[in-house]
């Protein structure tokens, strides 16, 4: 049975698959200040609301599956809810945290900036990154948008698109305070530590990756050497018997690293 949008299994996205999936869903009316893009969510929006253009190439999909997740979480996955549209004329199925667009036909998507349900009081539009710090060790929470095309039945996850990070803040605080530079300070130690991390991990990953060679060349190594050491006993007692015994006896190591 062919699945639809109303049943088909959401994928979750790991940090690794969110670093490498494609960054080109361009967003549109979000604040860019020192390279950082950021949502002032109870500043006025002035008709100017927050949104995402579709890539051209993925106007031809039957479904486009939308979801916000946290860029920077620590350890499993975390999505936010996606924020109720402000475009008109949209055909969209919700399941959750996710919306999935039918047959999309708008060049850009907007959504409401701020906004509760009134019957339930709940954020119905984007959310304050705040609320997410203990999933990510208190460094500033960063969203992406992801915008996975729904093909004969599947996710098609290979073919995932993101936008470029961003943060959720209430107001500038650069209006009201004069913590101006402050907030730039901090601004640019996040970005220093990112690098850092990111610097870490790419190290990690290669001393992985020689630790696991040097491994396998060490299991190699000490299978040949037991296969000498058998065919050595059947030598007759000798010199070169000794000597081969002697070379390939088994040596144990005082110390050993791991990572």
């Amino acid at each position: 049975m062919v699945a639809t949008v109303n049943d088909v299994k959401l994928p979750q996205y790991t940090k690794d698959d969110r670093e490498t999936m494609p960054e080109s869903l361009q967003l549109s009316n979000f604040v860019k200040t020192n390279h950082i893009l950021s949502l002032y969510r109870c500043e006025p929006a002035n008709k100017e609301y927050p949104g995402i253009c579709i890539p051209p190439s993925f106007a031809k999909y039957e479904a486009l599956m939308v979801s916000i997740e946290l860029h920077n979480a620590i350890g499993r996955p975390v999505r936010t809810r996606l924020p109720d549209f402000k475009s008109k004329g949209m055909t969209y199925k919700r399941r959750g945290d996710v919306v999935f667009v039918i047959r999309p036909e708008l060049p850009v998507i907007y959504f409401k900036k701020k906004c509760q349900d009134k019957r339930t009081g709940k954020d119905i539009a984007f959310e304050l990154g705040g609320g997410f710090s203990s999933h990510t060790g208190e460094i500033t929470p960063q969203f992406t948008i992801v915008m996975t095309p729904f093909v004969n039945g599947r996710l098609a996850v290979e073919k995932a698109v993101r936008s470029p990070k961003f943060h959720v803040f209430s107001k500038r605080q650069d209006r009201h305070t004069a913590q101006t530079k402050k907030r730039h300070k901090k601004n640019t130690e996040i970005l220093k530590m990112d690098t850092n991390i990111r610097e870490a991990e790419t190290t990690y990953q290669a001393l992985h990756r020689d630790l696991e060679r040097l491994k396998h060349q060490n299991r190699a190594m000490t299978q040949t050497n037991n296969i000498l050491r058998e065919r050595t006993m059947l030598l007759p007692e000798g010199p070169i018997k000794i000597a081969l015994l002697y070379g390939t006896r088994t040596q144990k190591l005082s110390n050993f690293a791991s990572i």
